[in-house]
């Protein structure tokens, strides 16, 4: 039987591991990135080879430039990543992938709205 001692500091362990908020690193197996809002997503490393993370990357690199430290940002809004996440994780069709990759420049504009409002709140 365990002691009422070691229960409470079990239960301090738990609360206080659980109370961290997001991890720094992400899990094995996965890559963090940062929405225009900073939003976070852990997305798993086999997205690197579809056609939305490809585009989704070469716009960021065009909008922000290769990020050299600190976090990967993609030029999206945390909706379009809540809405493409789990048509990955399903493994749409090629077809249906194409249809996502054409709402990514969607994204822009939004991307171009947000800048435009965070500039003209900071005036």
């Amino acid at each position: 039987m365990v002691s009422p001692k070691k229960l409470v500091e079990m239960a301090r362990r738990r609360m206080s591991s659980s109370d961290g908020g997001a991890k720094p690193v992400a899990d094995k197996g996965h890559f963090i990135v940062y929405t225009i809002e900073g939003r976070r997503f852990m997305v798993p490393l086999e997205f690197l080879s579809s056609n939305i993370f490809k585009e989704l990357f070469r716009i960021s690199e065009d909008k922000f430039g290769l990020p050299t430290e600190g976090p990967i940002q993609l030029a999206c809004d945390a909706a379009f990543m809540e809405y493409i996440m789990p048509l990955l994780r399903r493994r749409v069709s090629v077809e249906l992938e194409r249809y996502a990759v054409l709402s990514v420049p969607l994204c822009l504009v939004v991307l171009e709205a947000f800048l435009a409002s965070e500039s003209f709140v900071q005036s």
